[in-house]
């Protein structure tokens, strides 16, 4: 059966995203069917080509419609894509080889078993972010549907749980449904969190600007309280 409401459709990466966010969000955009389709993976550094991040979206986004979701595109009322940005727009400069040749981010710089690798990565993910950023909408059989893209820095369990470290898929599921049993009963809270606790000041591109600056990306930092504003 086609959605009665329209769909506030969220891109994410894993399912700790859905577990962490989707019932606050159910309640905040209560007037719209929330759905989330989880990637599995990075969808800026999954398209091959940054130059082509547009299409690499809308088909990522048709694929699940195509799943028989009991909606599709003529229902979306908007897009709301959050990525990590796992520190993809530090200089090259503060990317070190590790001692231990595993993948370790701390505040201002990024250990890694291969510096060049992660260097090549970021200048990818870091182009893609930044063109998807500036993405306003995305068209399908000539409806065109709102899109917007979000960051958490340096990714959703430091954001939103202060974990700086690398967490097990067990941590992360932990960590998810710590923060929605947190904040699913206190939307005020969670608006004040996201505004006052991680918020970066600005607007939309004053946000994204911010974060590509120097070693921004790896701090603890998210422009998500944005999404509650339209």
């Amino acid at each position: 059966m086609a959605s009665t409401r329209k769909v506030v459709l969220f891109i994410v990466e894993g399912p700790s995203d859905e577990a962490a966010l989707g019932g606050i969000f159910t309640k905040i955009f209560s007037n719209a069917a929330v759905k989330f389709d989880v990637i599995h993976g990075d969808v800026t550094t999954s398209c091959q080509d940054p130059a082509k991040i547009r299409e690499h979206v809308r088909n990522e986004i048709l694929k699940h419609l195509a799943r028989d979701r009991g909606y599709g595109w003529k229902d979306l009322e908007r897009i709301v894509v959050i990525c990590d940005t796992d520190g993809a727009f530090v200089p090259s400069s503060c990317i070190e080889a590790s001692s231990d040749g595993h993948l370790h981010y701390e505040e201002g710089r990024i250990l890694a078993r291969d510096p060049a690798a992660i260097a090549e990565r970021n200048a990818k993910k870091s182009e893609a972010l930044k063109r998807l950023s500036s993405i306003k909408e995305l068209t399908s059989k000539q409806r065109k549907v709102p899109i917007r893209t979000f960051f958490l820095s340096r990714n959703l369990e430091h954001a939103l749980s202060g974990e700086p470290g690398e967490c097990s898929n067990d941590e992360k599921e932990l960590l998810a449904h710590r923060f929605a049993r947190k904040y699913v009963n206190d939307i005020e809270g969670f608006r004040r969190f996201l505004s006052e606790e991680i918020g970066v000041a600005g607007d939309y591109s004053e946000t994204w600007n911010y974060v590509a600056e120097g070693a921004h990306s790896l701090e603890r930092c998210s422009n998500l309280h944005l999404v509650l504003e339209g």
